[in-house]
């Protein structure tokens, strides 16, 4: 199965929301995923913005060390210093796409 996914913060949720409303245009049936580098805000309505948003901290356990090293751009994008900075991370097998 595929899926389609972004990383971004609640600042940038609304570039994703476009990505998502696109995607859907174009393959309704793929799955789209937000992982989001920050907290869960109650006033925001995640469930229109993908099919799952997904706090980056519930799959890679070493976030907080991440924020205070990167600044938000880089943390969103894996990007430090033009190097790309590849990371690993936990997918709960509860929340695996099926």
């Amino acid at each position: 199965m595929q899926v389609a996914f972004t990383i971004c913060s609640n600042n940038y949720l609304a570039q994703a929301k476009v990505l998502y409303l696109s995607l859907k245009e174009h393959q309704p049936d793929e799955p789209f995923f937000i992982f989001l580098c920050d907290e869960k805000r109650p006033e925001i309505d995640y469930g229109s913005l993908a099919d799952e948003v997904i706090p980056v901290a519930d799959i890679e356990p070493g976030i907080q060390e991440l924020a205070l090293r990167y600044n938000i751009v880089e943390l969103n994008t894996c990007e430090a210093g033009g190097r790309r900075q590849p990371r690993r991370c936990r997918w709960p097998r509860s929340a695996a796409p099926t």
